[in-house]
């Protein structure tokens, strides 16, 4: 999608929801916020941001199964129609041959969609469908594999959320996805992969970084290590992650008494009303893949954050997920979630919660003998619901694997 723009800032489906909370709140007039919301999708195709939307293009385009520079093409442009050409020639193409996804996909695939992800502050949500996608292929991932990759790949270009003004618009006029992978190809960082439409190496080659300001080389690196990092600490037990390449490197390090909810919803309605401080760690929890069930993204809350101006002196910790828009100081997937049993579900009003991002610990200074006497009095909080939902709560597993209906022993 092209950006929408007002008073010459970028904005996007992301800035309704932080503007609504300064609308509510009388910081801007509702003429506004009509006038943000008019111009937050001016046009169609996905968010013009590093979200989910454009990270998952981006790990399509990265396994082989969309042409060169397809995940960074701009809606309706002419490239864009004649990729739709081409991949409905291939698509023929590899049906006469009788070739599928499961023989074209690799390991290292999955390790360089991976790569990818860190070098451009890519979605967390991506820490949930690659190992569910992988899973398929019949490849193990799990957050550990993310982690590890974080410190081995820098972040070389950040847009928005992780740079306020700078759009995928930018982005693909800087030379988008291939000029990226050939920034980490050239130095050692990604694998030669083979695809439906060719070979990394063949990416690499053709691409070209026309804006260094916009896509850095590995050795002049916007952070050192790559934009998502997996927590670990007595909540969340097998795993948290956060964003942190949208975090302001002064919440890095954060601890602060933890403010309990038991839905997006009551918190969110906290945040309008005013009620949350500065210094809270909010903990929102039941919104796991079996505790909402389905786990749905907090967006909405980060966006109150944001709209107070919180996102620097305030710390969400969840068994939810997040849009990829999110920006502030947002840890999600904790794993064992509230309704397995997991700590996150035992914490209470006031313990102080302690993080540090770059020492990738998150801990409440509760301790485990604490921790067991809570225990035997929880009881989970059971949320309605039927049909499918219901079928996916019995038999998903916690998002540390993935929120699969598979488990991870199979």
């Amino acid at each position: 999608m092209q950006p929408g723009r007002v008073d010459g800032k970028l904005v996007t489906l992301g800035s309704t929801k932080k503007t609504f909370a300064r609308y509510k709140s009388g910081e801007i007039s509702k003429e506004k916020y009509e006038e943000l919301i008019k111009n937050s999708c001016p046009g169609p195709g996905a968010c013009p941001f590093m979200g989910t939307a454009n990270t998952m293009c981006a790990m399509a385009e990265i396994l082989g199964f969309s042409p060169n520079g397809n995940a960074s093409v701009a809606a309706l442009s002419e490239e864009w129609k004649n990729m739709a050409i081409e991949c409905g020639h291939k698509i023929m193409e590899l049906y006469r041959s009788g070739i599928t996804a499961k023989k074209l996909v690799s390991k290292e695939a999955f390790l360089n969609a991976i790569r990818y992800c860190m070098a451009t502050g890519g979605s967390t949500n991506s820490m949930l469908h690659i190992p569910a996608i992988a899973k398929q292929a019949g490849f193990l991932s799990e957050p550990n594999d993310f982690d590890r990759i974080s410190q081995e790949i820098p972040v070389i270009s950040t847009i928005y959320p992780n740079k306020k003004d700078i759009s995928m618009k930018e982005f693909s006029e800087a030379g988008g996805l291939p000029a990226v992978v050939r920034e980490l190809y050239l130095a050692g960082k990604f694998a030669d992969t083979k695809g439906c439409f060719g070979s990394v190496e063949e990416k690499a080659e053709s691409a070209i970084n026309k804006n260094k300001d916009i896509i850095h080389s590995v050795d002049n690196p916007i952070y050192a290590q790559g934009g998502v990092a997996v927590l670990h600490g007595n909540i969340g037990t097998l795993s948290a992650v956060v964003k942190f390449s949208a975090v302001d490197e002064a919440c890095w390090k954060f601890s602060g008494p933890a403010r309990i909810f038991n839905s997006q919803k009551d918190a969110y309605q906290a945040g309008l009303k005013n009620e949350l401080k500065k210094g809270d760690v909010v903990v929102i929890r039941y919104e796991g893949p079996k505790g909402s069930p389905g786990m749905p993204h907090l967006s909405s809350f980060m966006g109150i954050v944001v709209g107070k101006h919180l996102e620097k002196n305030l710390a969400l910790i969840t068994d939810g997920c997040f849009s990829g828009s999110t920006s502030g100081l947002a840890i999600g997937h904790v794993s064992p979630e509230a309704y397995e049993g997991g700590n996150i579900g035992l914490l209470r009003d006031g313990d102080i919660i302690d993080i540090d991002i770059e020492a990738r610990s998150l801990m409440a200074r509760v301790s485990d003998e604490e921790f067991e006497k809570r225990r035997k009095a929880f009881k989970p909080i059971e949320k309605p619901c039927t049909g499918w939902l219901r079928i996916f709560k019995e038999n998903s597993t916690n998002a540390h694997h993935g929120a699969s209906i598979y488990s991870a022993d199979k």
